[in-house]
């Protein structure tokens, strides 16, 4: 049985049952054993994040539900999350300059937005797509966050790039090999200088 979005779902009989969740809805997702398709957003920055939370695929499993028992779900979340924090060169510009240097911005680039996912496996696919630029989240002073599709690999490739004031700044290549799904990464910008 498949729900709509916000519907309720009752017992059909008295059988034991496995229930699979995942948010964000997606209306188009209707069978359980087929590959679907979820991309994430390239603007996860405007409308409070929204993008960014349409981006997190979160995804849920259990077993043996009995007839009649509340059904508890854990979720895991299926994409990479990328915190990013910009922070000056000190050897070469005072914190008070650094404050001072007006608006910093942040893109995570060479992504690659789309993956697929089997509900049942519960394992995302390879990135694929056209390689794009997010606009990543602004959480906090000089922070940022972005939700990705789990590279498969990133090995050589900049992934952030970063500007204060007239200053800009490519990150350098990569050493991972894999961002694993649910895998919350932090990745300190520095070097900036207006």
């Amino acid at each position: 049985m498949s729900p709509s979005n916000g519907s309720p779902v009752y017992w059909q009989n008295a059988n034991q049952l496995e229930v699979i969740a995942y948010a964000p809805y997606n209306n188009t997702w209707t069978s359980l054993n087929n590959d679907h398709t979820f991309n994430v957003t390239a603007d996860q920055h405007s409308n409070g994040g929204a993008g960014l939370t349409a981006s997190d695929l979160l995804w849920g499993q259990t077993a043996g539900v009995a007839f009649g028992n509340a059904v508890a779900l854990r979720f895991a979340h299926k994409m990479s999350k990328l915190k990013i924090t910009l922070l000056p060169d000190l050897a070469s510009i005072t914190q008070a300059e650094w404050d001072a240097a007006g608006s910093k911005s942040v893109k995570v680039v060479n992504t690659l937005p789309t993956a697929t996912f089997d509900l049942v496996l519960d394992n995302p696919g390879a990135a694929s797509g056209t390689a794009t630029s997010i606009t990543p989240h602004y959480s906090a002073t000089d922070t940022y966050e972005a939700v990705i599709v789990p590279p498969t690999e990133v090995v050589g490739t900049a992934l952030l790039v970063a500007t204060a004031g007239a200053r800009t700044v490519v990150s350098p290549p990569l050493a991972v090999s894999r961002l694993s799904p649910a895998h919350a990464s932090a990745y300190l910008a520095e070097g900036l200088r207006p």
